[in-house]
């Protein structure tokens, strides 16, 4: 039986890396995973899944986006309860950003996003802080 059967994991920035690797592992491990990307690339990532018979849900969602990244979280929590989150994209979107000269100002506000998503998944799932 796979290690995650009935658990739900959401994952971010899942184009590729260690994004991709989290929602495979968590998908073959038998978990219902909602994975997402700014990019298309998280639709790769879902025809990998697809093609090894696991099902999952893939959405191409700016995460930078603090409406639509409380949206996803909140319908998710309305559906499902959430057992596992992997956050990995706006920490590589303000290294990206930082790199090209983007305010210190709206990086804090980016970091303070994906804190917001983590603290909410952790809450979720009943995870110290």
């Amino acid at each position: 039986m796979p290690r995650l059967e009935g658990e739900v994991a959401i994952v971010t920035s899942s184009r590729s890396g260690i994004g991709r690797a989290s929602a495979m592992l968590f998908a073959a491990e038998g978990a219902h995973v909602v994975h997402c990307d700014v990019t298309e690339g998280c639709n790769e990532t879902q025809r990998m899944l697809d093609a090894k018979g696991i099902e999952a849900a893939a959405l191409r969602l700016d995460i930078s986006d603090e409406d639509a990244a409380q949206r996803l979280v909140y319908d998710l929590l309305r559906r499902y309860q959430l057992d596992a989150a992997v956050l990995r994209a706006s920490f590589r979107c303000i290294v990206a950003r930082h790199k090209a000269g983007l305010p210190v100002a709206v990086r804090n506000q980016m970091a303070r996003r994906n804190t917001m998503l983590f603290e909410i998944a952790c809450d979720r799932i009943g995870a110290p802080l």
